[in-house]
């Protein structure tokens, strides 16, 4: 018999993470360079159930659900080291200078109660290499204590279209885009509150479709959800990747606050979901 390790007198696990520039590159996402790309902390994400009889009305691009656990600092060497709620599914995303996640983890891992996971050498690497080979076998996070990221559920952090990001749509963005009966809305981007239909009937204000897209297959949307980098709506919002050096969008009365900049970069993270 192999004899348990779970203690049920804690309610936490923790993970350590040895170097989060030791990735494979067929998953699709960016292969960070150590020494080159800076990431100094992760985002931690929660899973959130979908409930029994609850309206398949949350997301119009198929992502699931999602909240803020919190964030953790990144080592120098690229390890991590976090103490997260035991039973609970999460996931974690490296974040560039702004915030933006650079590799986002799409599946979900849990601990058990008084569960250490030490065995992750790194992020999808090259299954057909043979065993998984260790780029940093002492990493720095083994010597401090894990970041602690239990807290009450009520103080996770939901950042939805609906109660979030819509009403600053509203007050500061809708007001160039909307078309008139003489013009197009700003950018041919129609950011009203319209109602608009997707697939399976499912009705969402046109802003959102507009922002989030009906498939995560769409060619024209303006957010790729969980993937600030990919999205054009950051770009904007942050002045950054295809908009470098030419200032936050929008301007004047209307700009943003450095606190909305960030709500709409964790929303396009967390999923783009509308509610």
């Amino acid at each position: 018999m192999i004899a348990s390790t779970i203690d049920r007198s804690l309610d936490y696990g923790e993970f350590l993470a040895q170097d989060v520039f030791n990735r494979g590159t067929n998953d699709g996402q960016e292969r960070p360079v150590k020494g080159v790309d800076v990431i100094d902390s992760i985002a931690v994400i929660v899973a959130r159930p979908t409930l029994p009889g609850e309206p398949n009305d949350f997301s119009a691009n198929e992502f699931e659900k999602r909240e803020l656990l919190g964030f953790a600092p990144v080592y120098s060497d690229g390890s991590f080291r976090i103490r997260v709620p035991a039973n609970t599914p999460v996931s974690w995303a490296t974040l560039d200078t702004l915030g933006r996640g650079i590799v986002t983890k799409r599946t979900h891992l849990y601990v058990r109660p008084g569960e250490k996971f030490e065995n992750c050498f790194g992020c999808h690497e090259d299954r057909h290499a043979g065993p998984p080979i260790s780029t940093n076998p002492n990493p720095m996070a083994a010597l401090y204590p894990a970041h602690d990221l239990v807290i009450p559920a009520a103080q996770r952090q939901i950042i939805n279209f609906e109660s979030t990001i819509g009403p600053i749509v509203a007050a500061k963005c809708v007001s160039c885009h909307q078309p008139s009966d003489s013009t197009a809305a700003a950018g041919n981007l129609d950011l009203t509150t319209v109602p608009d239909t997707v697939r399976m009937n499912r009705i969402f204000p046109r802003a959102y479709v507009n922002l989030s897209g009906a498939s995560m297959t769409m060619t024209t949307q303006e957010v790729e959800p969980a993937f600030p980098r990919r999205s054009r709506l950051i770009d904007y919002v942050l002045g950054a990747g295809s908009r470098t050096g030419q200032g936050f969008h929008p301007t004047g009365a209307d700009s943003l606050t450095a606190v909305e900049r960030r709500q709409f970069n964790l929303w396009v993270l967390l999923g783009a979901q509308y509610k």
